[in-house]
């Protein structure tokens, strides 16, 4: 009996493990006249916490602006995105297809090693695990793309850090912007 039950804790931490791995495609510099414009916020807004410390510089991560950055993030850390409850129930089904993401503290361009980047995240729907997203050590844009994942009022995603690019000056790594991408 106890060997049955040590290969059930075994097989379920495996199989949330054994999620597809996606190599997000690296694209354009982060430039600040680039930032904003439409993403999946346009319909269906959301807001960020750390699932450990709701009180760390998270809104960074969706401020639009290429000189903050959330600095605080390290292996394990969870990052849960929420759309309330409260909205319309015409938002139910709205496709969610995409990541982009500036990895590190991209101001000032000179500090960008300083501190550690994300190398890759795992992405959960409603507390399922869906994909690993790896990331290049890069200061360009980042995106995942995946199949449409429908979205309801009142789901949560969650991106787990998995691993980190180590910094030269931090044992934390930066995230300076995350844009989910649909509704359109």
């Amino acid at each position: 009996m106890p060997f049955l039950l040590v290969f059930l804790l075994f097989t379920s931490a495996l199989s949330a493990a054994e999620v597809p791995v996606l190599q997000a495609r690296t694209g354009p510099p982060v430039v600040q006249e680039l930032l904003g414009g439409c993403s999946l916020t346009c319909s269906f807004p959301w807001s960020a916490t750390d699932v450990e410390k709701s009180a760390s510089k998270i809104a960074a991560v969706n401020d639009s602006d290429a000189d903050t950055a959330w600095t605080e993030a390290r292996v394990g850390e969870k990052l849960t995105f929420k759309f309330p409850a409260d909205l319309p129930r015409e938002l139910n089904g709205t496709p969610f297809y995409g990541i982009d993401i500036a990895n590190g503290r991209q101001n000032p361009a000179s500090g960008f090693k300083d501190l550690g980047r994300v190398k890759s995240v795992r992405l959960y729907h409603n507390g399922k695990p869906l994909y690993l997203i790896e990331l290049a050590d890069s200061r360009r844009w980042q995106h995942a793309e995946f199949d449409d994942i429908y979205l309801n009022v009142g789901d949560t995603l969650m991106l787990e850090i998995v691993e980190i690019y180590p910094g030269k000056t931090a044992g934390t790594a930066a995230i300076t912007e995350i844009v989910l991408q649909g509704a359109h």
